[in-house]
């Protein structure tokens, strides 16, 4: 423990006895915080004995050290419960379970709204050194793709020269409600709208495609044929 030095110890009758002067620190411990005693002692050649206390006051000025643990962006699936990493506290003086119950943590995360949220840590231990707050970014994603079922048959057929009625398909997803099938393939690029099918003895297909708002996709086809179901009209003569 590094001390001032004593200035001078003088007596009226010895003179100088400022390097005789006994120091006795015993009771100061400088790994436990507190105030201890530094006792400066000195007799003269009459064994006259002079004593004065220097008070040492231990303490800790030096800030906790906060470290996330896990990733950071972190991302969870919506709907889903999250469970943060939590953080590594380090500290000079004081043990991470002593400080445990001085940490704060504030979230933000909404599990049921995709978004991009923050988890803050703060910190100040009993000598009231405040740690550098640390954020985790968490991103709360969808990448559960659409379902997509058809109505009415995979196999279907309408007549030559009938306009078609398309059962079309039932949509459902995990978090987006309205989602309307995009529909291609080869029967209504032939036939718009699916009117006047005027070729027989050809399989078309239509594709119906359900996309949520997160790009999550999702296909089915149907097959339909065009057919001549009228039989030829024979009149006698």
């Amino acid at each position: 423990l590094p001390l001032p030095k004593v200035i001078s110890a003088i007596d009226l009758v010895d003179g100088n006895l400022t390097s005789s002067v006994s120091i006795d620190t015993s009771k100061v411990t400088t790994n436990i915080l507190g105030t201890y005693p530094v006792t400066y002692s000195i007799s003269d050649l009459s064994n006259n004995v002079s004593t004065v206390i220097r008070y040492i006051v231990v303490i800790d000025t030096l800030k906790p050290v906060l470290t996330l643990n896990g990733a950071s962006p972190d991302t969870i699936e919506v709907y889903t419960s999250y469970k943060d990493q939590g953080v590594t506290i380090n500290d000079v003086y004081y043990t991470a379970s002593q400080l445990t119950g001085n940490l704060s943590v504030v979230s933000t995360v909404d599990t049921a709204l995709l978004g991009t949220y923050k988890v803050t840590y703060s910190l100040k231990d009993p000598s009231g050194n405040s740690a550098v707050s640390v954020s985790r970014t968490v991103v709360v994603v969808d990448k559960i793709n659409p379902t997509i079922i058809l109505v009415g048959p995979k196999v279907d057929s309408v007549a030559v020269f009938t306009r078609y009625t398309d059962p079309g398909v039932t949509i459902s997803d995990n978090y987006d409600h309205n989602i309307t099938a995009v529909v291609t393939g080869t029967f209504y690029s032939n036939f718009p709208g699916g009117k006047n099918p005027n070729v027989t003895g050809t399989t078309y297909t239509i594709v119906y495609t359900a996309t949520d708002q997160s790009g999550n996709k999702a296909s089915v086809s149907r097959i339909v044929k065009v057919q001549d179901r009228i039989a030829p009209v024979i009149t006698l003569k």
